[in-house]
């Protein structure tokens, strides 16, 4: 899952997907932080008993990025050796 400006660009997205091998999801408000504000307002003003009951009405989640696996793992293995003969 990607938050904040992270979840903003789609080739981001699509770079970490690949990365890591699965899909990466974002929220359908990428500023979660706002979310969690707003719950627990809703919850002080009385229209949710707690927060955590105010949670469930304000999360939902959409795509973000598809793995690329094959090109990315290439691309890794490129950027690893470079690395190491950096270290060396």
């Amino acid at each position: 899952m990607a938050s904040g400006g992270g979840a903003k660009t789609h080739l981001w997205l699509k770079i970490k997907a690949s990365c890591y091998g699965i899909p990466i999801l974002v929220p359908s408000e990428p500023e979660c932080g706002v979310i969690g504000c707003a719950a627990m307002v809703a919850a002080a003003s009385g229209r949710f008993r707690t927060a955590q009951d105010a949670r469930g009405n304000f999360r939902a989640l959409q795509g973000g990025g598809d793995p690329r696996s094959a090109l990315v793992r290439d691309v890794f293995q490129h950027a690893a050796g470079i690395r190491e003969a950096l270290l060396e």
